[in-house]
Parts: structure tokens; sequence; C-alpha cells
């Protein structure tokens, strides 16, 4: 069933709160910064990498979709999207269970921060 590319790891500031040993870190982020005209700053949220397709819910690994217990609302979710998705594929953060940062009084515990069609990022 592995038929989708999963979405890459994001970079993470060298000053990010709650980063650990296994995220990758921009050293020459501020390098890289001088040589961009346009800029849009997204605040990366520290939860769980889901995308949802056609397929299923599926958590880092696209083998087969995820059953565990922290992605049931969105597995709920999915039950009413899943027959109109076709190729599109939507990438958030879920932000059930605490990770590294604790977030109080999230309005969800989704949030969306990609969609991808085929091959082309929307």
């Amino acid at each position: 069933m592995n038929t989708q590319r999963k979405y890459g790891r994001t970079w993470h500031y060298p000053f990010s709160p709650g980063t650990t040993s296994d995220d990758r870190i921009n050293t020459d982020y501020w390098q890289d910064l001088q040589t961009i005209t346009q800029l849009v700053h997204t605040e990366k949220l520290d939860g769980e990498n889901n995308c949802l397709n056609r397929y299923g819910v599926f958590a880092r690994s696209h083998a087969t979709p995820t059953q565990s217990a922290w992605t049931y609302k969105i597995r709920q979710r999915w039950q009413l999207l899943k027959n109109d998705l076709g190729n599109l594929e939507l990438f958030g953060e879920n932000l059930y269970a605490v990770h590294s940062i604790e977030y109080r009084a999230l309005e969800q515990d989704f949030y969306l921060f990609a969609v991808r069609c085929q091959d082309m990022w929307l």
C-alpha cells in the first residue's frame, strides 16, 4: 500500500524551543535567510505528522495506515472525507498527545499545514 511519499522532515532554527537530538537543525539559517527575497515564516508545531489520503490516516511512515489511540479523532474525521479526497493528500500536525511542548487552550487537535495533489504542492 506504500503508494505515497511522506512529507519531508522539517528543519528547525537552533533556538527553536523543544528540539531534541534527533531533530534537523539548520545552523546556517542566517546565511539562508539573506538569500531569500520573499519569506513566509510559519511556526512549526510539535506533534505527530499525519497524512490523510484516500487510503487512510498515516503517521510518519506511509507503509500502513495508523491505528494509534491518539489518532482516533483524526480517523473519525477521515471517515467523513475519504471519498472526496481523490488524489489529494492532507498533511497536518496532530497535537492530541504532549510531545516536547505542551500546548494549552488549542482550538483543535489537528492543524493542516500542506496539501499535495500527486506531485504538486498546492
